[in-house]
């Protein structure tokens, strides 16, 4: 999260100097695809490690396959960037080694299908509410399109 830093010119009983934590969530688009995600197809998300990249001005996410999938994949990275109509980026599926050959092509990066996400906002949400069950079908053609590469 940010942190905001308030000086006090006079004190007034109160340390010179407080200290504000301030939490920062991504924004709704964001946070529907990660429920479809962990809802739908049982990822799990750890929010430490949430990334921002001010150049690229995208929010990067790491998810953990569910346990049926963890023999075939060891993550699943997202880069999105909110757009006018919802959200873009790419959707990184780095998939587990089960050959020596494998092995060797996680050395150079080769085993990660990265592959473009584009979903407008009404895909995501509906009536207030994350469209999961819309969703689901996109994300799991998306899964075995990665899975069967």
């Amino acid at each position: 999260g940010w942190q905001i830093v308030i000086r006090q010119l006079e004190s007034q009983g109160m340390p010179d100097r407080c200290r504000f934590e301030l939490p920062v969530e991504p924004a709704e688009e964001f946070s529907a695809l990660l429920t479809a995600l962990t809802q739908g197809l049982r990822f799990k998300e750890d929010a430490s490690e949430r990334r921002w990249d001010p150049v690229e001005r995208s929010t990067g996410f790491t998810l953990l396959p569910p346990q049926a999938l963890r023999e075939q994949l060891e993550a699943l990275e997202l880069t999105l960037i909110q757009t006018q109509d919802g959200l873009k980026g790419t959707m990184t599926w780095d998939r587990q080694e089960q050959s020596v050959a494998d092995y060797f092509k996680a050395l150079v990066g080769k085993d990660r299908v990265r592959r473009e996400l584009r979903l407008r906002r009404d895909e995501l949400v509906r009536e207030g509410e994350v469209a999961v069950e819309a969703l689901l079908p996109k994300l799991a053609q998306e899964l075995e399109a990665a899975l069967g590469s």
